[in-house]
């Protein structure tokens, strides 16, 4: 089952590891709030204030691991079906227990394509005709249930790329219908695209990398 905030909050009492995986979450994407720089992905942000956002829980920070792959495809299904009530900055988001120890990105990153392995071979339904299965084309994009998503995943790992750490690892996923609204236009697709570039290389203590100059969401894998 997925919670949208205000039921996740009164769920979970503060000092849960629940509690504090949120919590984290939400001092990241508020940054600008307590002080620090505005978090690039300003529709994160607007989604958490807006509630627009979903939230499910793994028991484990391997989210490939068989039960947890279980547990997320379940909540994606169920979440398909009420996504488009939920507001135009909608996210599901995973939440996972501290990592102990902290992994290296490269294992966090073998872990993520593992969960999306995981998710396929599970998935009931067929991979869409308009999409490439390839995962080296530019066109391609993870499918599940029969539609397109943008997953990512920010680590405790990525110690100097702010833009995509947490002190818990959190994985996301957003359908695609989301960026094809916010991108209706070649002008829209061009701002949004600029914004978010410009304000990682102020949040973040490294270079753009070059995974990330050409399209949105950014790469996943970025050091």
């Amino acid at each position: 089952m997925s919670l949208h905030r205000y039921q996740l909050e009164k769920l979970y009492a503060p000092g849960t590891w629940q509690r504090k995986s949120y919590e984290d979450l939400c001092a990241v994407l508020l940054s600008s709030e307590y002080g620090t720089k505005t978090f690039p992905c300003v529709y994160a942000t607007k989604g958490l204030k807006s509630n627009d956002q979903r939230y499910v829980f793994i028991p484990s920070d391997n989210p490939s691991e068989p039960s947890n792959v279980r547990r997320v495809a379940a909540a994606l299904r169920r979440y398909l079906k009420l996504s488009h009530s939920c507001g135009p900055n909608t996210t599901l988001v995973v939440l996972c227990p501290p990592s102990s120890p902290i992994r290296t990105v490269e294992q966090y990153n073998l872990d993520f394509w593992g969960f999306l392995h995981g998710l396929r071979v599970i998935d009931s339904k067929p991979w869409p005709e308009d999409i490439p299965a390839d995962t080296q084309t530019n066109k391609w994009a993870f499918c599940f249930d029969g539609v397109p998503w943008f997953p990512a995943v920010l680590t405790p790992a990525h110690s100097r790329r702010q833009s995509r750490y947490t002190p818990n690892l959190v994985y996301v996923m957003q359908p695609k219908w989301i960026f094809d609204i916010l991108f209706s236009t070649p002008q829209k697709r061009f701002g949004a695209c600029e914004k978010v570039r410009k304000l990682v290389t102020e949040f973040d203590d490294v270079e753009l990398s070059p995974d990330g100059k050409f399209s949105l969401p950014l790469s996943l894998n970025q050091k």
